[in-house]
């Protein structure tokens, strides 16, 4: 027997709950890691003792899904060097290959005129992934435009009425739309011609990337 287990509250409680019952295998995968970007750093210092406790002494395992996030998790020392494995996410790119049936879909549903420049972010709409400073780039964009540009965000979260109120406080309610949950992502980016990433705190692509606390 094994126990698989992914984010903050469920690894600790999952892995107390392991150890209790006797789960020879005990397995943790960080997405991430909630030291830099999530928190204050008061609030991040009171987190790291409980992350090395699961680390430690809980788990039998911490898969990091990066090198980048390897290199981080031993600079916390939230685990012995020894116990951290990377396993790099799987994606399969044959489905991307040939994107040509889905290039004009996404824009003629939205009223997107096919010559627009279109930029786009694919996140969950919590505080990490940063979509107010996209928002505010696209509002900085906006001013200083000398062509046709058009903004979509794809996912949804808890700020999704926030964002959408941001979005027209700068003047994006015109040429910003919000897509909710995207079944078939191939039409997301088929429409798009640049790619933002935004986030403070990513486990992924290859470098675990951290930016200063937003000003």
């Amino acid at each position: 027997h094994w126990v698989h287990l992914h984010m903050f509250k469920a690894r600790v409680l999952g892995a107390l709950a392991a150890r209790l019952v006797g789960i020879p295998a005990i397995i943790e995968t960080l997405h991430g890691h909630m030291l830099e970007g999530y928190y204050n750093k008061l609030l991040s210092w009171l987190v790291w003792p409980v992350e090395c406790l699961v680390g430690w002494i809980l788990t039998h395992r911490v898969v990091a899904i990066s090198q980048g996030q390897y290199n981080e998790l031993a600079r916390y020392k939230i685990a012995p060097e020894r116990k951290i494995l990377i396993q790099h996410v799987g994606f399969d790119p044959e489905p991307f290959y040939n994107l040509e049936d889905f290039q004009t879909k996404l824009r003629r549903a939205h009223a997107i005129p096919l010559d627009s420049v279109v930029v786009g972010i694919m996140a969950r709409l919590v505080p990490d992934k940063g979509i107010h400073d996209f928002l505010e780039a696209a509002s900085l964009l906006n001013e200083n435009q000398s062509h046709s540009i058009h903004f979509l965000i794809a996912g949804d979260g808890p700020l999704s009425a926030e964002l959408h109120e941001k979005a027209e406080i700068f003047g994006l309610d015109h040429n910003c739309s919000f897509l909710g949950l995207v079944d078939d992502v191939r039409l997301f980016y088929a429409a798009i011609d640049v790619y933002v990433l935004s986030s403070w705190n990513e486990g992924t692509p290859c470098l675990l990337y951290t930016s200063p606390s937003p000003r």
